[in-house]
């Protein structure tokens, strides 16, 4: 999309994003953030910040406002809890994360022989992990109990369209570099949750155990859901979400955590450049519904139908145009 479309479309968007509530009350505030514990000024103006960004991505790539909710800064932990409709979570302030950074092994200045230190540690978290959670936030409040319905691909395509570009654009460009054995588009879209044994035992990581919600008869377990912060090889922190109970992968569907990730964003860049905003939109609107089987794209226009032409496309656009600016 050129950048004159884009800007417009972020106009159009923004007044979703600001939309006010039903009854004609004051515009809903989508980001409310609570100091707690050690939490400083600094902490919740950061926090806030990076929530308000998150609710103009999110209205760019569901075509509705995001949720609102409440972020708690200086927390022990993170922890995310919703319900249909609102969400909370609890953040840590930047000194637990300076903690957690040396037992990460930053204390020397440089774990292994990575380039990054303490401080980049904890500025890479705030700036990449946060957002990328409370992008789970989002999706988890919106569809309430039909969450556990919502495809695992495009669960984590969502949360990391919420992260900085430059996130974004490592993860396109290790997918484009890897076209030659990338998976077909219709694996990604049943593409199953990595297990947590052996996926992490190369990181070193802080395991946060979450515990629901999930409400009714659910298709997975929530209360075996893990939140991982992951140190990789270069040093650079990710947040992966995983499930030690989660069904068995296939040999065929058995990637390691970082193929899951560049292929889902991937896939939701494939669809944004063929698309649009409203292939987004269309398919927003979707995931959320019980739907087992059924092709995701079908009848979006600009998409070519599922079979040998969307894949050859799927292949083109790796080829030629995974990394196009946002």
């Amino acid at each position: 999309m050129k950048t004159h479309q884009w800007t417009r479309a972020v106009v159009a968007l923004l007044a979703i994003a600001c939309a006010r509530s039903p009854d004609g009350a004051e515009a809903r505030r989508p980001c409310t953030v609570v100091r707690t514990g050690t939490a400083t000024t600094n902490d919740s103006t950061l926090v806030d910040s990076v929530c308000r960004a998150d609710v103009i991505r999110y209205a760019l790539l569901s075509g509705r406002p995001a949720p609102p909710g409440s972020l708690f800064v200086g927390a022990s932990h993170m922890r995310p809890d919703w319900e249909r409709g609102r969400w909370t979570f609890q953040w840590p302030a930047r000194t637990e994360l300076g903690r957690i950074a040396l037992e990460l092994g930053y204390s020397s200045g440089v774990p292994r022989s990575s380039p990054y230190n303490a401080e980049q540690y904890v500025s890479s978290t705030e700036q990449s992990v946060l957002p990328h959670e409370i992008g789970h936030m989002f999706d988890g409040a919106r569809w309430g109990d039909a969450f556990n319905r919502v495809p695992a691909w495009y669960e984590e395509a969502t949360a990391m369209w919420m992260e900085p570009w430059s996130s974004q654009h490592h993860r396109l460009q290790r997918a484009q570099d890897g076209q030659a054995s990338a998976p077909s588009l219709d694996s990604v879209f049943r593409f199953e949750r990595p297990k947590v044994d052996p996926v992490l035992a190369n990181f070193s990581r802080t395991e946060l155990i979450v515990s629901g919600p999930c409400h009714g008869n659910c298709g997975r377990s929530w209360t075996r859901r893990l939140i991982t912060w992951r140190v990789g090889s270069d040093g650079t922190p990710t947040s992966d979400t995983l499930y030690d109970d989660a069904v068995k992968a296939s040999a065929a569907h058995r990637d390691s955590v970082d193929r899951y990730y560049e292929y889902s964003i991937a896939a939701l860049y494939y669809i944004r450049a063929r698309g649009g905003l409203t292939a987004l939109h269309t398919l927003a609107a979707r995931m959320g519904r019980d739907s087992s089987g059924a092709d995701p794209l079908e009848r979006i226009a600009r998409i070519p139908p599922a079979g040998v032409q969307r894949e050859a496309d799927w292949r083109n656009w790796l080829r030629s145009a995974g990394t196009a600016d946002p």
